[in-house]
């Protein structure tokens, strides 16, 4: 029996959509990295809508230097506009800030936490406030990587250095941004 266009296309994606679920659900069981985020509790139904402005207005470049002490931000091309992406010093730091709609994944792990306005943050396992909620579902992601990060002693620790050489968690830089991009949302 013949398969249509439509199902092989979306068979051949099935490998990377397992792949990328794997690897996303390798933090489960891991050792939180202490969070400044709110602890969970019950999310409330929204009472105003919230707008979101252009992706790359959330973080700018003069928000990674004050957050990481990096200068010179520069954003990359993501032939998107759903997406932004913006790296220091040769990929020392990259952060990828993302708009979508929210599906829940509680196989994957992490927690809802309340932040402010019917906004809830999604909380990953290792304890990095790394999604933010709106009340009509939609979702931003944030995505910090580089070379600037570094594993710590235990499961899910992991650290950043700052521009000045100091070694945060990375956890309080999810929050940082999270937080900055908080107050963006209008």
């Amino acid at each position: 029996m013949r398969q249509s266009k439509i199902g092989s296309r979306h068979a051949r994606g099935l490998p990377t959509l397992a792949l990328v679920l794997l690897v996303a659900g390798c933090g489960a069981g891991r050792e939180a990295v202490r969070s400044s985020a709110p602890q969970a509790t019950p999310a409330s139904p929204a009472s105003a809508a919230v707008t979101v402005p252009d992706v790359c207005t959330l973080v700018t470049p003069a928000d990674i230097e004050r957050i990481s002490a990096y200068r010179g931000a520069v954003r990359r091309e993501t032939s998107s506009d759903t997406s932004c992406w913006m790296t220091v010093q040769d990929n020392r730091l990259g952060l990828a800030i993302s708009i979508g709609t929210y599906v829940p994944t509680p196989f994957l792990g992490g927690r809802d936490v309340e932040l402010e306005r019917g906004i809830r943050g999604r909380v990953s396992d290792a304890g990095w406030l790394n999604q933010i909620i709106l009340p009509d579902q939609t979702s931003i992601t944030l995505m910090i990587d580089g070379t600037a990060l570094s594993p710590g002693p235990g499961k899910g620790d992991y650290f950043l250095e700052l521009g000045d050489g100091r070694e945060v968690a990375l956890g309080e830089q999810y929050d940082a941004y999270a937080r900055t991009i908080l107050s963006r949302l209008s």
